[in-house]
């Protein structure tokens, strides 16, 4: 069975090139070309924009929920405030259950007199 070859194995690797290019010969890149060359140039360019796509779904109001009421074949949207509705308040109720109260500061105790017998100790 063949050993593992390691980078201390240098009989497969390649010399390293070094090129150097003279940059007066060398041609232009295209951002070159398009790209503006100062501040000035730049506010002389029409401003393009470009649409993002996005896979993601597009963010809908989270401070309103819409409440359907059908009533003698007439179907009604309401828009109400998120926090009255019961799936909010149950949620809300389920938040606040898993919360811990804070722990008490540390409380530094002075009994009457103390500072009498403290200094008498020192």
């Amino acid at each position: 069975m063949d050993e593992p070859k390691t980078l201390d194995d240098d009989e497969e690797l390649l010399p390293a090139v070094r090129r150097t290019v003279d940059a007066a010969a060398a041609p232009l890149l295209l951002s070159a070309w398009t790209a503006p060359a100062s501040v000035f140039e730049l506010a002389l360019k029409p401003l393009e924009m470009h649409q993002v796509v996005s896979a993601a779904p597009p963010v809908t109001s989270t401070s309103t929920a819409c409440r359907i009421v059908r009533v003698e074949g007439v179907t009604r949207c309401i828009t109400v405030p998120i926090t009255d509705t019961a799936e909010w308040q149950e949620r809300e109720f389920q938040r606040r259950a898993k919360q811990r109260p804070p722990r008490p500061n540390k409380q530094r105790f002075q009994l009457k007199g103390s500072s009498k017998w403290a200094a008498a100790a020192n």
